[in-house]
């Protein structure tokens, strides 16, 4: 399971990367109320995989619930 995980998260990182590239700011990446703040070592590991495949720094956003993460990405 982690291997299919990790798979899907770098090809994620390697579709964006190109986009991400042109971009000055760093990647902003929302996260679901699922990782818990209490899961420090598994966000702290999801943004080093992130950055490192996308050669880029990574900004992960959380929030409480799906409908603030919905309207944050629809805010801009």
């Amino acid at each position: 399971m982690f291997t299919r995980r990790r798979a899907l998260l770098t090809g994620a990182a390697r579709c964006a990367a190109l986009w991400v590239q042109a971009q000055a700011a760093p990647f902003r990446f929302a996260l679901t109320p699922v990782f818990l703040d209490n899961d420090a070592a598994v966000i702290s590991a999801l943004r080093t995989v992130l950055a490192s495949e996308m050669g880029q720094d990574v900004e992960l956003v959380q929030r409480r619930t799906c409908q603030e993460i919905t309207g944050a990405l629809l805010d801009g």
